[in-house]
C-alpha cells in the first residue's frame, strides 16, 4: 500500500504536490482549532456567588454581595435564591445590568423550585456593580417581572 502511495506521490508535479501538502496542513490545523475547546477547555475555579433578592433599591443602603475574581478564575457562578411569593414558572429570563447601564441576558444553567443558577465568564464581565433583574416566562411567552433585584459588585 505505501509503495503505491509513494508511487503515485511522485507522478505528480512537484505544484501539485505542495498544494496538496498545504491543503493538508490547513486541514489538520482548522480540525485542531475546531477540536481545540473539547480536549483543553479552559482551566480554573470559579467564582461563587449566592444572592437573595432585595425588594428595596440601592438609596436604602442595602448590602450589596461582593465577589473578588482572582487571576485564572475561569467564571462567575451565581445562584439566584427564588422568593417565595414567586409564581412558579417553567421558564424564566434573567438580565444583568451593570453600572454603563449595558443590560444583557444571561444564560440559566441550572433552574430548581428553590434557585437558579447563571454563569458569566469572568473574562466577560469587569470590575464594578451590577443588577440583576429576574422576569418569569408564562406558558404563553408573556413575561412578568419578579419583584425586586439582586445586587453584586466585582472587584
Amino acid at each position: 500500500f505505501l509503495d503505491s502511495v509513494r508511487a503515485f506521490w511522485r507522478s505528480q508535479s512537484v505544484s501539485l504536490r505542495v498544494a496538496t501538502a498545504m491543503a493538508t496542513i490547513v486541514i489538520v490545523v482548522g480540525l485542531a482549532f475546531l477540536a481545540g475547546p473539547l480536549f483543553f477547555s479552559p482551566s480554573g475555579p470559579d467564582a461563587l456567588l449566592t444572592l437573595n433578592i432585595n425588594t428595596s433599591d440601592r438609596a436604602s443602603g442595602s448590602e450589596i454581595q461582593a465577589v473578588k475574581l482572582e487571576p485564572g478564575t475561569r467564571r462567575l457562578r451565581i445562584e439566584l435564591k427564588l422568593p417565595d411569593q414567586t409564581p412558579q414558572a417553567q421558564n424564566y429570563r434573567v438580565e444583568l445590568l451593570d453600572d454603563q447601564q449595558q443590560l444583557r441576558n444571561l444564560h440559566i444553567e441550572q433552574h430548581t423550585a428553590q434557585s437558579l443558577i447563571v454563569t458569566i465568564p469572568a473574562n466577560e464581565i469587569a470590575p464594578g456593580s451590577y443588577i440583576i433583574r429576574l422576569y418569569a416566562v408564562n406558558p404563553d411567552g408573556t413575561e412578568q417581572r419578579v419583584r425586586g433585584s439582586y445586587f453584586f459588585s466585582v472587584s
